[in-house]
Order: C-alpha cells, then structure tokens, then sequence
C-alpha cells in the first residue's frame, strides 16, 4: 500500500510542479489553479473510465494492451488540449509538452518506489 501511494503523491506532484515551471516560463502563472484542476479532474474521469472497462478488456487478454494504449492516448491529447489553451500555444506543443510530463511523472514515481 505505501508504494502505491508514494508512487501517485510523486507523480502527482511532479506532474504539478513541471506544469507551474511551464506555465511560469510563459509569465502564465495566474492560470496554475485552473490549469492543474482541468489536468487532474479529466484524469480522474479518464482513470474511472479506464477502471471500469479493463475488466471487460481482460476477458479478451488480446486486446488489454490495444485498451490501455488507446486510453494512454486519449489521457495525453485531452491534457494536451489544456495545455495547448493554458499556455497559448499551438495543439501539437500542448501535447508534446504533456508527453514530456507525463513521461518525466512516471519517471519520478518509479525512481521514487524504486523500481
């Protein structure tokens, strides 16, 4: 239970603190609150959703990976679509600025568990 809740505390926050860098960066610090609300209420839709149909999905172990990949891309073009608002900037950098905080979140949460 502690690693589990270590690994999303780290994700979490460093999902939060590489987005108030980002926005800082482009003098758009006001908009951090709503910007971080946005990120992580379509995340906890998008999670629920994942709970709810990968149990369906793993009836089908063939098609589990397509599932998960295909929530992995819908997860990271509805950030990117916030981003791509919040810092007023075109979709393509929204999403490649998410990609890179979403792979650098994972990255602090497994360092953080240590595996």
């Amino acid at each position: 239970l502690l690693p589990a809740a270590t690994s999303i505390v780290v994700g979490q926050t460093t999902t939060a603190a590489l987005i108030w860098i980002a926005l800082n960066l482009r003098e758009l610090g006001g908009r951090f609150v709503s910007t971080i609300t946005a990120l992580f209420g379509c995340d906890l839709i998008i999670t629920a959703a994942f709970g709810v149909i990968l149990p369906l999905a793993s009836l089908a172990s063939a098609i589990t990976p397509l599932v998960f990949l295909l929530f992995l891309i819908w997860s990271i073009s509805v950030a990117g679509y916030i981003l791509h608002r919040a810092l007023k900037s075109h979709l393509a950098i929204g999403i490649m600025v998410a990609l890179g905080i979403s792979v650098m979140s994972v990255a602090a949460s497994q360092l953080a568990i240590g595996a």
